[in-house]
């Protein structure tokens, strides 16, 4: 008897992984087509390689791999800016301006009361200051 269902089991298995893997060839969704380049000269097109992140801006790099080699080389976010001749304050006040904005969802959206909020808020500027300075909490 025990043979039996396990047969059933393995089959019911097989034959679900065989369909399944089917279905994912069969739902494959083909490339959306090239859209054509604008009618009116005057237009001019951005690429998203011209938009700056504003951190990277901040920093004076141009990838994430730039602060990952100089964090990993043990550097810190200010130490990066002052070395590429940026102000470390701009990344403070950037990371504080971003985290506030999500504090402000957050109450908005019910999950943090306005108590909650207000500390939070209070604290953000000098953990993300020790953040980009490197410096021990204390």
């Amino acid at each position: 008897m025990k043979m039996r269902i396990m047969l059933f089991i393995g089959s019911v298995a097989i034959a679900i992984t065989i369909t399944g893997s089917k279905w994912a060839e069969a739902s494959v969704v083909p490339p959306a087509p090239a859209l054509p380049a604008p009618e009116s000269p005057g237009i001019a097109l951005q690429s998203p390689q011209a938009v700056q992140d504003p951190y990277h801006a901040a920093l004076g790099v141009t990838s994430d791999q730039d602060i990952y080699d100089a964090l990993y080389d043990g550097q810190t976010l200010a130490g990066l800016a002052t070395e590429r001749g940026q102000d470390p304050e701009r990344i403070v006040r950037l990371q504080v301006a971003e985290l506030t904005a999500q504090l402000e969802d957050r109450l908005a959206g019910g999950s943090i009361t306005p108590a909650i909020f207000a500390a939070q808020k209070a604290e953000l500027a000098d953990i993300v200051s020790r953040s980009v300075y490197g410096t021990a909490a204390g």
